[in-house]
């Protein structure tokens, strides 16, 4: 561009700026439908070298993973830690009952000798003393999984524990994202998150738990333990549902937020099902012993690996309507018109 000014436009969305003269690459993010457009100001002179147009996934424009709001009726794709895709997702219900999930300024969370200086940073007092971040959240079911981001500022070690005084705890070291130590009845897990930041897990059956609570401890530190520390660390993405598993996030802010269950079907009509006689595949990570696929009266379960390659079959089943997807992460889905001998299911499955 030798001068002048030039915008772009895709579906309303406009670039970021008006851009004069030098040599210039612009990306436009499309906010809906619509044609694409260059706008010139100032008597322009500009040679265009290059255009194109691609499908983006939703707010990924350039390929970094993004926690979004999913919008309704559209497949959720899973994808692990390091970017690669798992497969299609499918969740039951759940409830995060944990109210600003994503604001520990909020009043809803009570600070003990501790001050939340924004809405995901903890700043410690001084002195050495308990230093506790807890909502209470009005449940009496048994039974809870909670679930949280967390980054190391300048203080290492974070706690989770639940409300009675003999109920479990875990204390995670933030700077690797692994258990330092932990109580009875209770599993906790992580997984790393970009820029520094842990996703961690931490599941209980044994109590009827009501409070999210969290204390920022010593490494040897019991439930609830004292600190010197006076550092930093950061907390965000907090959930507390009702289960033996976590799903995924949540955002609430002021009150509790419910995802309806997922329903995944495919209609026995839009492709060639024989009613006489098939065999469903199906590949995938899933929860052990629950059903994952039912066709009619017949149903596909996972053992108790839960991260494998499944297949059944079926003789004279004229009640399906549909191939049902249960619950759980599918990479894979294949169905034959005909029963599958057992050698040729050994082959699928191993």
């Amino acid at each position: 561009m030798t001068s002048g000014n030039i915008s772009a436009f895709l579906g309303g969305t406009a670039s970021p700026s008006n851009f004069n003269t030098g040599s210039k690459s612009v990306i436009v993010v499309a906010g809906g439908g619509g044609s694409f457009s260059l706008d010139t100001l100032n008597a322009c002179v500009a040679t265009i070298d290059n255009i194109s147009v691609k499908e983006v996934t939703f707010d990924q424009p350039d390929g970094t993973l993004t926690l979004f709001n999913h919008p309704d009726n559209i497949p959720r794709i899973d994808y692990n830690p390091d970017g690669t895709v798992k497969g299609l997702l499918v969740e039951e219900a759940r409830t995060n009952l944990a109210t600003y999930s994503e604001d520990v300024t909020n009043a809803a969370w009570t600070k003990t000798n501790l001050t939340a200086t924004s809405i995901d940073t903890l700043t410690l007092a001084a002195g050495t003393s308990t230093k506790t971040l807890v909502q209470i959240i009005s449940s009496s079911a048994t039974g809870r999984t909670v679930s949280f981001e967390a980054k190391e500022g300048t203080h290492r070690y974070l706690q989770l524990y639940f409300d009675a005084d003999a109920a479990p705890w875990v204390t995670f070291d933030l700077r690797d994202g692994s258990i330092s130590n932990s109580g009875t009845t209770v599993t906790g897990q992580s997984s790393p998150a970009p820029d520094g930041w842990f996703r961690y897990t931490v599941t209980t059956d044994s109590i009827t738990a009501t409070n999210v609570s969290f204390a920022a401890t010593d490494i040897a530190a019991t439930r609830r333990g004292v600190t010197a520390s006076t550092g930093t660390l950061q907390l965000r993405r907090i959930q507390s549902e009702v289960g033996s598993f976590p799903t995924s996030y949540i955002s609430t802010s002021g009150s509790t937020a419910t995802r309806a269950a997922d329903i995944a079907s495919i209609p026995v009509a839009d492709f060639g099902y024989n009613q006489d006689q098939g065999t469903v595949y199906v590949n995938g990570t899933f929860r052990d012993t629950e059903t994952i696929v039912t066709v009619g009266s017949t149903t596909l379960a996972a053992d108790a690996d839960g991260e494998k390659d499944y297949a059944t079959t079926y003789s004279s089943d004229p009640s399906a309507t549909s191939i049902e997807l249960n619950g759980g992460t599918y990479e894979n889905l294949q169905y034959y018109p005909r029963k599958l001998t057992a050698t040729q299911i050994t082959e699928l499955t191993t």
